[in-house]
């Protein structure tokens, strides 16, 4: 069963302006997290959360999205069976999961994978490399309309079939 880890990490999201009670978008860096990237503030204002197809498995967030991305790397497209998935990170101490505990698969050396056992539905992903934090797809976002990355990473691996002209950087 995967867990948020403890003691909470200390984060500090970056500043973001309000106006009448909507985030202005802006892109930031989070100098206080060591894996930051330029993120968009946006409308995943929290508390906000996600489901599996089935509602099983549910968590729900405290804490802004440390990054928002586009992966196309092979092994995110073979987890998914997709084109390309898309994933925000959250902090660890700033999420938990209110739902059934996911089901875990280690897709390969130091790389976790959770799902739902009853449905199916990829939840979130964590890898040693990236401590601190797990990193839950897009689409599993109680509403997904408000997902807005800043990147494509492992664009490099993006496949012949896939054409994006959102304007977002490569990386």
């Amino acid at each position: 069963m995967l867990r948020a880890r403890s003691p909470p990490v200390k984060h500090s999201p970056p500043a973001y302006g309000y106006a009448s009670g909507l985030v202005h978008n802006i892109l930031s860096l989070d100098p206080a997290h060591p894996t930051a990237h330029p993120v968009v503030m946006n409308s995943l204002v929290p508390p906000f959360g996600g489901h599996c197809l089935c509602g099983a498995v549910r968590y729900a967030c405290d804490a802004i999205p440390l990054w928002q991305v586009h992966c196309h790397c092979q092994s995110c497209r073979r987890a998914t069976s997709s084109g390309f998935t898309s994933f925000l990170a959250v902090a660890d101490g700033h999420w938990r999961w209110t739902g059934a505990a996911p089901a875990v698969f280690n897709s390969s050396p130091g790389v976790w994978r959770s799902f739902c056992a009853t449905c199916g539905s990829q939840m979130a992903y964590r890898a040693d490399e990236i401590p601190g934090e797990l990193h839950f797809y897009a689409a599993s976002l109680d509403d997904p309309a408000l997902f807005q990355p800043t990147r494509h990473d492992f664009a490099d691996e993006a496949l012949p079939w896939v054409h994006l002209a959102d304007g977002l950087p490569r990386r």
